[in-house]
């Protein structure tokens, strides 16, 4: 989706942020930053690395009109006369600082840049960058004294890891340009994501085949797990990526067909995905193309053990789902008055 290997980095403002709530102001650099051919790597490297496995896609919004969005207006500016960036990235900063009402934003070093030659989507295009840095990292350095050598403690940014970063991509203009953002600190993520960029989730193949994984897991532990048991929950989730892997477009009434078979368990993933799309104000379709490189992604976050008050965890392969079927049985036993699984295996690896 997106590819960074011939992008120009244009030019560069630094400000600083602090947090309104707690009185602190902002400091405005004087100018446009000149960097040389050495920094220019380095904090191109910083800003970009985080963006290179990003898949989801956002874009500006605004309750009642797009156009009362003011990053997307500042950044349209940006666009249009690559040279307002100083100009404007004291906008962005004022922006910030007015979202910074809460006790715990940290006040951080913020960097507008401008970008040309980024392929996106097949398209080369321009991009604006909005970074902040809010955690500084301790480091030694030597230096050269009257008395010798000696050992200097100093704080700085670390470079290989972002806080927060997001950028704009002057692409789709009408619908609110095209967006990529990271939040490394997600007890803030609200005040980045919805109060300083005002942005929401494009729901493409990417958005719908995370969210259906959401559903199924969601739909597994609060639904089968209650009815069931472990097991049966295990079993569900592995037939459902199983599903998806073998389906390029997924249609919902096929897939309850091959997973769900029973007539009333059908009904309540109905019902459950009713609630799910209510709760989580998002609308999965009844068909849609899956995204493998996401679904991919997904499936490592399943964490498929049954864990017994015995200090004992059972760990099944999501990429086998017929394992739990096969080799693995439930019973009671009325003498130890316990619950006992019997596994079978040829082998032990």
């Amino acid at each position: 989706m997106l590819d960074f290997s011939t992008v120009i980095f244009n030019d560069l403002a630094i400000h600083r942020v602090g947090n309104k709530h707690n009185e602190e102001d902002f400091y405005i650099s004087p100018s446009t930053f000149t960097m040389t051919e050495g920094l220019n790597l380095l904090m191109l490297d910083y800003f970009i690395k985080p963006f290179m496995k990003v898949e989801d896609s956002y874009q500006f919004a605004h309750e009642v009109d797009l156009s009362y969005n003011e990053l997307n207006g500042i950044c349209k500016e940006i666009f249009t006369d690559p040279s307002s960036l100083y100009i404007n990235s004291v906008k962005i900063l004022k922006h910030l600082h007015e979202q910074s009402a809460h006790p715990h934003i940290k006040t951080g070093d913020v960097f507008v840049a401008h970008f040309t030659d980024i392929l996106f989507h097949d398209k080369m295009v321009q991009a604006v960058g909005i970074f902040k840095s809010e955690n500084k990292k301790s480091f030694l350095e030597v230096e050269d004294k009257e008395a010798g050598l000696e050992i200097v403690e100093k704080h700085g940014i670390d470079i290989k890891k972002l806080d927060k970063g997001v950028f704009i991509f002057d692409i789709e203009q009408d619908q609110g340009y095209r967006v990529c953002t990271i939040d490394s600190n997600n007890y803030d993520t609200e005040y980045w994501m919805n109060e300083f960029l005002g942005i929401k989730a494009i729901q493409d193949e990417v958005f719908h085949t995370k969210e259906y994984v959401n559903l199924c897991q969601g739909f597994a532990q609060e639904v089968i797990h209650e009815q069931d048991n472990k097991t049966e929950e295990i079993n569900f989730l592995n037939k459902s990526i199983k599903y998806l892997e073998h389906n390029e477009d997924i249609d919902i009434e096929q897939f309850k067909e091959e997973v769900l078979v029973d007539e009333n368990r059908k009904k309540e993933f109905d019902q459950y995905k009713n609630m799910y799309e209510d709760q989580n104000n998002v609308a999965i379709p009844d068909a849609f193309h899956v995204s493998q490189p996401v679904l991919e992604k997904q499936k490592k976050k399943i964490k498929n053990e049954i864990k017994l008050d015995t200090n004992i965890q059972i760990k099944v392969s999501v990429d086998n789902p017929d394992s739990t079927d096969r080799f693995i049985e439930k019973g009671y036993d009325h003498e130890r008055d316990m619950n006992f699984y019997k596994i079978y295996f040829n082998n032990e690896l």
